[in-house]
């Protein structure tokens, strides 16, 4: 416990000398399925040459609402079909599932240990399983759409593991990543694509039906966090890179098409259910873009009036939410591309998470502050207070969209979304979060 004590005292002071203080901060992290590097692994290497992570380029305009260790995380969104987003919310308790429960994966950095584990959790019983001892693991994590595997990133190895099991296979290593890297894994579950830390220009795809290693793909990212999105067929995924640009990538043939200027420094890139527009937003800009993904030229810039930060679209694709400096967020109209009334959530908004049936969103920060807000009258409820939130926290809401689960510092916590009340914490002998999945 002092190991763990001295590791949160020193990331406070960190933050107190780096940032102004913000009541909660937002963490840039990739939630959903298949988050990329989160902060615990970048906390991993607070001992390892280089920092927390590399240094931006000089004049990168973080936004003013990202604390160190946000702008040390990595933004990646993939975004998958609606079939996701299926189920309603059913009035009953947190742990009041039916036979088929799903199962939660989450990352945990052992604090004062020494590597990583990932610990199951049945969410019909809210008991954990046996942990999935990963020594190497550090943050990267993503489940396939049939819930049947988990790939781990660690050192330069992406690790695969049965859900049926709870084993590790056979590492694939991944030969220029060094033990820095970004995952993230394509909708069809086949394909994971690696980003090093230290070499913003090239692109690793990873066969992991094959445990095969492509060809390079030659690009300039847009140094840290790399942005890397996938329209929901998987085909092309949309990279942010440099000189305000996005470009688009073919993932039949790992081939870059032309970049696409949109004036902005990609922050976040979500692109709609039916694949036909993107939306990007820029650090520092109070601006999001739409991209058309069919003709690749970008649209007329949305002004929100305030620094835009992450992006969610409903399962339905008819709203994009904007989280924006100054505590609000930010909801547009996919069909007319005009911004509504903003709403004041009353934290500095950072990733947006759905119920299935999109009636519901669940905003999370730094800090352990989660609030909820009604898509259909954009009005937000009761914060949800998480007692032992650390740095970073991670959110999944079930398949049948009757609970949420807050990974936090050393427990995770159920709370039902019919009530927005937390349940009995699950206390986990871990230290900070990282990425969390649920299978289907």
């Amino acid at each position: 416990m002092s190991n763990l004590n001295d590791e949160l005292r020193r990331l406070a002071e960190d933050g107190a000398r780096r940032a102004r203080p913000l009541a909660v901060d937002d963490v840039i992290q990739r939630s959903e399925r298949g988050r990329g590097r989160t902060v615990a692994s970048l906390l991993r290497r607070r001992g390892r040459p280089g920092g927390l992570a590399p240094p931006a380029t000089p004049g990168r305009r973080w936004p003013r609402w990202v604390p160190p260790l946000a702008a040390a995380a990595v933004v990646i969104a993939v975004v998958v079909g609606a079939a996701t987003f299926s189920s309603a919310i059913h009035r009953r308790g947190p742990a009041e599932h039916g036979s088929a429960a799903s199962t939660m994966y989450v990352e945990y950095l052992a604090l004062g240990r020494g590597g990583g584990v990932v610990i199951p959790v049945n969410t019909a019983t809210n008991k954990t399983g046996k942990p999935i001892q990963a020594s190497e693991a550090d943050g990267g994590l993503a489940i396939t759409p049939d819930g049947k595997k988990i790939y781990i990133t660690g050192n330069d190895k992406v690790i695969p593991v049965s859900t049926a099991t709870n084993r590790p296979g056979k590492p694939v290593r991944v030969p220029g990543v060094a033990s820095n890297f970004v995952m993230v894994m394509d909708p069809d579950g086949k394909t994971v694509y690696c980003v090093a830390f230290m070499d913003y220009d090239t692109i690793i795809p990873v066969s992991m039906a094959t445990s095969t290693v492509g060809k390079p793909i030659a690009v300039s990212l847009d140094d840290s966090p790399p942005v890397i999105t996938f329209t929901p067929d998987g085909k092309t995924a949309y990279v942010g890179t440099k000189g305000d640009t996005i470009t688009p990538i073919n993932t039949a043939t790992n081939t870059p098409g032309t970049p696409i200027h949109i004036g902005i420094n990609a922050a976040d890139i979500a692109i709609t259910p039916d694949g036909k527009t993107a939306y990007v937003s820029g650090f520092g800009a109070d601006e999001v873009v739409p991209v058309s993904t069919v003709t690749n030229t970008a649209g007329t810039p949305i002004r929100i009036g305030a620094e835009a930060g992450r992006i969610a679209i409903t399962p339905d694709g008819k709203t994009v939410y904007v989280s924006a400096y100054g505590g609000v967020v930010v909801p547009v109209s996919t069909a007319t591309n005009t911004p509504g009334t903003p709403m004041q959530v009353g934290i500095n908004a950072g990733q947006i998470t759905f119920t299935p049936d999109g009636k519901t969103a669940y905003i999370e920060g730094v800090g352990g502050t989660i609030v909820p807000f009604s898509t259909a009258s954009n009005t937000p409820g009761k914060p949800i207070r998480i007692s032992r939130a650390g740095p970073a926290i991670s959110i999944v809401i079930t398949p049948d969209g009757k609970t949420a689960y807050v990974a936090a510092l050393n427990e995770i916590v159920p709370i039902s979304t019919a009530t927005n009340a937390p349940g009995k914490p699950i206390r986990v002998p871990y230290g900070m979060p990282g990425g969390a999945v649920i299978t289907p």
